[in-house]
């Protein structure tokens, strides 16, 4: 059914399965992202329950129990609909027999803005500092500065 929005400025809109479209792209990128950049063109693209089962099977296989029981879900997307229900099933499908925990903050506020206040801690630390990438930088070098930086 149509499920209408109002916008803050005021523009309302009524819209129908597309609403679903949105979601869906964090756990199926592969199938919404036909156009790509010339650097991702042979690369297939992780879901985000791809990305977090790859991160605890990367990591040390005595850490692997806690960092399963330990999933913070937060963010502005952790509030679509059902995603923390789709998460919990996609991970334990991934990881079965783990004792999978999931922990997401109770107000909307909190979890809009948990991923940015996070980040902006992580670029005020000192150490952070070095992988900074300054907009002459980028201008003399374009977007591969990232990759070089990032490695």
């Amino acid at each position: 059914p149509l499920k209408p929005f109002e916008f803050a400025d005021g523009f309302n809109v009524s819209v129908g399965a597309l609403r679903y479209a949105a979601p869906e792209i964090m756990f199926n990128p592969n199938q919404f992202l036909t156009r790509r950049p010339k650097r991702l063109e042979n690369v297939s693209l992780m879901g985000v329950h791809e990305m977090a089962v790859r991160s605890v099977l990367t990591s040390d296989v005595d850490l692997r129990p806690q960092l399963l029981n330990n999933v913070v879900l937060s963010g502005g997307s952790s509030l679509f609909p059902c995603f923390s229900d789709r998460i919990a099933v996609m991970l334990q499908d991934a990881c079965p027999g783990s004792r999978i925990k999931y922990y997401s903050l109770n107000s909307k506020t909190e979890r809009k803005s948990t991923a940015w206040l996070g980040g902006s801690i992580l670029a005020s630390l000192g150490t952070f500092h070095q992988l900074w990438i300054s907009r002459a930088e980028y201008d003399e070098q374009g977007a591969s500065v990232v990759d070089k930086k990032c490695q």
